[in-house]
């Protein structure tokens, strides 16, 4: 007898929803005609003519993706195993980056407060402060004095997670060129150099060579993420007044510029 896949003799076992959403759907599939009496069996009903393979989509539902095939002898026919299917949904199981379900990949966002210091007004400016003494002050009076000022505010920080699934021969190429350099491009609604990628991880996803599953994470900063050297007074400790800029004060380039989507390949949610 010849092997024979029949997908839907058993049709769905369980479903799961969730939210309104399917999220989980088991089907049982049989293969009969079987002749190995070992384990290799079980090998086999996964390799036989359709049966469905991992990755695969159900027809009417494209979100529900195959994740796992589980193989069991059928009791008293040793010519016939059961293999149940199950579908999870694509942003449950890990996201495609290559092929994003919703033509982006989509990511987590956090937000929090940080304390930050600066000695910039919010137009990039150095702060300025004076002060005249009264004329009963010993040793400045009726003087007037000016110096730079330093201020520290709460700034919101963003930070987005982007996870999923991708096929590359050379993981560590991606990591490299996205971690610690920030966007080339207007990205997230920001201007160029706002946000800068603080990790990009990843680890072999099914022992498939060439797939991995990723973990990359990009940071928010208003201010932009090149630091600002200030020439400070060596008697007071403090900036003067009358900086000018790019020389008394200048932003300090330390950051390459990238273009995310490009080194990812896909088109980022919020990007």
């Amino acid at each position: 007898m010849a092997v024979v896949a029949y997908i839907d003799r058993i049709d769905t076992l369980e479903a799961e929803e969730a939210d309104g959403v399917i999220v989980r759907l088991v089907k049982r599939a049989r293969v009969v005609g079987l002749t190995d009496t070992t384990h290799v069996a079980l090998f086999s009903a996964l390799a036989a003519a359709g049966i469905p393979v991992s990755g695969a989509t159900l027809a009417g539902a494209p979100e529900l993706v195959l994740t796992r095939r589980i193989t069991k002898l059928v009791e008293g026919d040793r010519t016939a195993v059961d293999v149940d299917l199950v579908y999870d949904h694509a942003l449950n199981k890990g996201q495609s980056i290559d092929t994003p379900h919703y033509g982006l990949v989509v990511g987590e966002v956090s937000a929090s407060i940080n304390q930050v210091g600066s000695n910039l007004d919010e137009n990039g400016n150095p702060i300025v402060l004076s002060h005249t003494y009264p004329s009963s002050d010993v040793d400045y009076a009726g003087q007037t004095k000016v110096q730079g000022g330093e201020i520290t505010f709460a700034q919101p920080q963003v930070t987005v997670v982007y996870k999923g699934i991708k096929n590359t021969l050379y993981p560590w190429l991606v990591s490299r060129a996205l971690v610690g350099n920030v966007n080339s491009t207007s990205w997230g609604g920001r201007p160029t150099g706002e946000w800068l990628c603080t990790a990009c991880n990843y680890r072999p996803y099914d022992g498939t060579n060439g797939r991995y599953e990723f973990s990359i994470e990009f940071q928010h900063n208003p201010d932009g993420w090149d630091p600002t050297a200030v020439f400070l007074d060596d008697r007071t400790g403090k900036p003067p007044s009358g900086l000018v800029q790019g020389t008394g004060y200048k932003t300090v380039s330390r950051y390459q510029l990238v273009d995310f989507e490009a080194i990812i390949g896909a088109r980022l949610q919020g990007g």
